[in-house]
């Protein structure tokens, strides 16, 4: 698929949310904005919750909240 919604863990998905993303194609691709100033943790956990149980049939994260927390910190684990 393409997506990083079908994986084992959120912190793709919740890195795409905060950090947006730039195209490798420029200017012309695709993009999405960064959100992580206007959504608070909360949002970007029920965002990423609502995205993997809407577009997927696999089961919900149990680790977005860390997921979060580990991309407010610049870290990845």
């Amino acid at each position: 698929w393409g997506t990083p919604l079908h994986i084992d863990h959120a912190h793709d998905t919740v890195r795409i949310i905060m950090e947006g993303l730039r195209s490798p194609a420029g200017p012309t691709g695709p993009t999405m904005p960064a959100f992580a100033d206007m959504l608070t943790d909360a949002q970007v956990h029920e965002l990423t919750a609502y995205l993997r149980a809407r577009f997927t049939d696999k089961p919900p994260w149990a680790d977005i909240a860390r997921a979060v927390a580990d991309a407010r910190e610049g870290g990845h684990r």
